[in-house]
């Protein structure tokens, strides 16, 4: 739904270049946390799985670290645009 809400803003703009001349937050900011929550998903399955496939319990901490390194990307991504508006 959020994708869908984007895409008709940004029109024929780059994602990139809509995101930077977007003047509502709320029609970034729930795409940007979608993906991160997708992405934090893929992450988590793949280091659990990884984990238990190889016997390596560190990589299900290492994965969690990933997860909060994208949830810290994110969060400053769209602190700083927030603040710029």
């Amino acid at each position: 739904m959020a994708l869908q809400h984007f895409s008709w803003m940004k029109g024929s703009q780059g994602t990139y270049a809509a995101f930077r001349g977007s003047e509502a937050p709320p029609a970034f900011v729930g795409l940007f946390e979608d993906g991160a929550a997708l992405i934090g998903i893929l992450i988590a399955a793949a280091g659990t799985y990884a984990a238990g496939r190889l016997n390596m319990p560190v990589l299900d901490g290492v994965a969690s670290i990933l997860i909060g390194l994208v949830l810290a990307a994110t969060a400053t991504l769209l602190a700083r645009e927030s603040k710029r508006l």
